[in-house]
C-alpha cells in the first residue's frame, strides 16, 4: 500500500508506518528538503546519545511511536506549566488614594 501524502507533498508522522527507515522519519521532521533530509540522517547518532530511539534488532529501523515520543519529550512545555499567566489588578488600589472617595465607574 503506497504512503499517504499531505497536498503540500509532506510526509507526517501520521502518515508513516510502525517502523520507518531514517530517511522517511527525517521527512516527517524536517520536510521533503533532500538536503535537509541528509543533514538530519548524518546527526542521528548525536541525537542517540541523547535518548532517541535506536534501530531494533528485528526490523533495523526506528519504532515510529517511540520517535514521535521523543520529540514530545524534547519540545514540550511540562504540563503544570501556565500557557499563560493572568494577573488580576485591583484597580481601585493604583487609583485612589487613602481618605479619598473612589470615582465613580464608567457605564
Amino acid at each position: 500500500m503506497p504512503r499517504r501524502r499531505r497536498p503540500e507533498g509532506c510526509l507526517t508522522f501520521d502518515d508513516l508506518p510502525l517502523f520507518p527507515d531514517d530517511a522517511e522519519i527525517a521527512e516527517a521532521v524536517v520536510g521533503p528538503d533532500p538536503d535537509r533530509i541528509r543533514e538530519w540522517c548524518a546527526a542521528v547518532g548525536a541525537l542517540e546519545a541523547n535518548g532517541f530511539p535506536r534501530r531494533t534488532n528485528a526490523y533495523k529501523r526506528r519504532y515510529a511511536p517511540a520517535v514521535r515520543d521523543y520529540y514530545e519529550r524534547m519540545y514540550r512545555l511540562p504540563a503544570d506549566l501556565p500557557a499563560r499567566r493572568v494577573v488580576v489588578e485591583n484597580m481601585e488600589a493604583w487609583t485612589s488614594r487613602p481618605g479619598r472617595k473612589p470615582r465613580p465607574k464608567p457605564v
